[in-house]
């Protein structure tokens, strides 16, 4: 019988490939409007440092969910990158989250309202908070199965 660890993992990282696929789809989805996609703080940040968003962002969003990728096939293979995972999920996430919070706090001028932060904190929850929660819940099984 398999441990209940690898079979998280292995969970994990389906559902990693899984986003990853559907970040793709989304970055090359031209009638998408950019709040949907899962990495807009990248965009955010991007034009911030007046980036020609038409080259970077893309880019910078296919990198991402590349990365993405070869973590859920990582998961899915004997290599488990948790703490990996965990750190680079935080630091992938960090300007969706900023963006989101922006737009809740301050509004998003005469472009976006308050209430268009929705569609963004859902992705931030199905993109990041799922699958982090999830890596973090099998980090401590892991880290209380070592400690028995």
């Amino acid at each position: 019988m398999r441990e209940p660890r690898k079979i998280e993992a292995r969970r994990l990282g389906i559902y990693l490939v899984i986003l990853a696929v559907v970040e793709v789809i989304l970055c090359f989805w031209h009638g998408a409007p950019f709040i949907v996609r899962p990495r807009v703080g990248l965009s955010y940040v991007l034009a911030g440092l007046k980036a020609p968003e038409r080259q970077l962002v893309p880019l910078a969003e296919l990198t991402s969910a590349s990365w993405l990728l070869l973590l859920g096939i990582a998961f899915l293979s004997a290599y488990r990158p948790i703490k990996i995972y965990i750190v680079s999920e935080i630091l992938l996430a960090l300007p969706t989250i900023l963006f989101v919070g922006s737009l809740t706090i301050l509004g998003g001028g005469h472009v976006l309202r308050r209430a268009d932060a929705a569609l963004p904190l859902v992705a931030v929850v199905l993109f990041t908070a799922v699958p982090l929660g999830w890596a973090v819940f099998a980090l401590r099984s892991v880290s209380n199965r070592s400690t028995t």
